[in-house]
């Protein structure tokens, strides 16, 4: 076994010690960065969902299959007939909800809802205000 000055093996352990914590902190100060970008990316993505959703719409209680093949043009027709509304309503897209939900005291399943997608948010308001 060599035999080291006195001092030596002491700087040499702080130096190395003092690189580890440094590193630590390195390590922890980038996490928190990353963090802090997910959470402003998932705030982001949060807002944009959001305003996705403003110009959808759902309408409850039309039995299934009322609307045949073309659920688009079947609510285009229905909906400004039914609202009395005076402007053409363009329709991006529309859908029924995933699955029929069903209570433990009915027979038969309820009908899906529709959801629909206005392209423009004006048609938007004006569907809910003659509603």
């Amino acid at each position: 076994m060599s035999q080291r000055k006195d001092g030596e093996t002491g700087s040499s352990s702080r130096d190395c010690q003092a690189a580890i914590v440094d590193a630590r902190q390195d390590l922890t100060d980038e996490t928190g960065k990353q963090l802090a970008k997910v959470a402003e990316l998932e705030a982001r993505l949060d807002e944009y969902e959001n305003r996705q959703r403003r110009k959808n719409l759902r309408f409850v209680g039309f039995p299934e299959g009322v609307e045949g093949k073309d659920a688009v043009g079947f609510l285009e027709n229905w909906l400004p007939e039914v609202l009395h509304i005076q402007n053409t309503l363009e329709i991006e897209r529309t859908h029924r909800t995933m699955r029929r939900t069903q209570k433990a005291s009915e027979q038969t399943p309820r009908p899906r809802a529709f959801v629909v997608k206005l392209l423009r948010y004006r048609d938007v308001m004006a569907v809910v205000e003659a509603a």
